[in-house]
């Protein structure tokens, strides 16, 4: 609900999904989400071990994590 709400504004939401590595329950992120996520526009990323083209996917284990993932949000941003 609280997507759509942004949707019908002037602001440009940033998703980001993080599936810790270490914990017991990683069990990946649902194929049905995933599925459902590649519909909408946006910017969606995944910080997970396992790919899901077409969303962009990082690595937990990326040292550098964090500015990885600023990096490609200044691309995206300059870019448009």
């Amino acid at each position: 609900m609280f997507f759509w709400q942004l949707l019908d504004s002037d602001k440009h939401p940033i998703l980001i999904f993080y599936e810790d590595p270490t914990s017991a329950a990683a069990g990946g992120l649902s194929p049905t989400f995933l599925d459902a996520l590649t519909r909408f526009d946006g910017t969606i990323c995944l910080i997970t071990d396992t790919p899901h083209p077409p969303l962009q996917t990082f690595s937990p284990h990326d040292p550098d994590l964090l500015q990885t993932v600023v990096n490609w949000l200044k691309r995206l941003y300059l870019e448009s």
